[in-house]
């Protein structure tokens, strides 16, 4: 994906994201996140957890996690979300960083240094080990939406705006990536397998600037 690409869908996103996504997308074919079905969701589930692409660490302090998985008084703020997927808490930083020093040798310490979390391209190699970590392709090559935010995120609830949101950005992605609006290098690299979601109606009025799925999508197909 380039940046024109990405901005067909996240037109609010940070430049520095931008730019780091589509120069680090090799990193996407390396972990298996290379089919419609395996972006859209990938790119949807960073997308909301980024607030479209906009930043790369969490807005809050962090002191409510002082309890979550830390080890000193602290710690909370220290290990707050960093990257695309919000990486949290002293205990996940410890373990990306035994995953990126083999993966890349010379990495930042990111238990010295969380805050290197926030920076490209990091942050999406965090984004990518979460999904690795936790096995998500097998959820999207079933169309499992529930079991990918569960993973991710905690929960799944349509009676909130986060989880049709990230439908909704999934469909975009669909649409403006594989669906004859992309680049003529990115459809070429791509089959057009679709995105399908669980089946019920959804309010896709929460989608925002950024995740917006198209008026036509009334009903989510199984």
């Amino acid at each position: 994906m380039n940046i024109d690409d990405l901005k067909r869908f996240a037109p609010g996103g940070e430049p520095v994201i931008l730019a780091g996504l589509s120069a680090t997308s090799e990193d996407l074919y390396e972990a298996g996140i290379d089919t419609p079905p395996r972006i859209c969701h990938f790119m949807a589930q960073i997308a909301h957890e980024s607030d479209g692409l906009q930043t790369m660490m969490e807005y809050a302090s962090g002191a409510a996690y002082e309890s979550r998985d830390n080890s000193e008084p602290g710690d909370g703020r220290k290990f707050k979300g960093h990257g695309l997927t919000q990486t949290t808490s002293w205990a996940n930083h410890r373990a990306f960083k035994a995953w990126a020093e083999s993966c890349y040798p010379g990495c930042p310490d990111f238990e010295k240094m969380p805050e290197q979390l926030a920076q490209m391209p990091w942050a999406l190699r965090s984004a990518i080990w979460c999904w690795s970590e936790r096995g998500l392709n097998r959820y999207v090559d079933k169309n499992d939406i529930r079991s990918i935010t569960k993973r991710i995120n905690g929960a799944f609830r349509f009676s909130d705006h986060a989880s049709p949101r990230r439908i909704g950005i999934a469909f975009k992605i669909q649409d403006r990536l594989f669906y004859g609006m992309a680049s003529d290098s990115t459809r070429r690299n791509y089959n057009r397998r679709p995105v399908r979601a669980p089946a019920r109606q959804v309010n896709l009025s929460y989608t925002n600037r950024f995740a917006g799925a198209d008026s036509r999508v009334g009903r989510i197909l199984p």
